[in-house]
């Protein structure tokens, strides 16, 4: 199994785009979303609705790309 980590700020139509072609695949094992301090509820919103499969991490400050992707991967089990 893979896991997989995909950071985020905003863009919920991308995020949902991408979350859905992820969870089609056989080997995904744990996908962590890490929301890179958007000040929008959408992201939270929407991985709440796509169940168990997501991991939403919402990190307080902004980190950037390379802060969120650690965050991420420091969360895989």
């Amino acid at each position: 199994m893979i896991d997989v980590v995909v950071p985020c700020y905003g863009q919920l139509p991308l995020v949902a785009q991408c979350v859905s072609g992820l969870l089609a695949q056989e080997d995904i094992g744990q996908l962590i979303l890490v929301d890179d301090a958007h000040p929008s509820d959408e992201v939270a919103e929407f991985c709440v609705a796509a169940g168990e499969r997501i991991r939403y991490i919402r990190l307080i400050d902004n980190a950037g790309f390379v802060g969120a992707v650690n965050t991420g991967m420091g969360m895989v089990e």
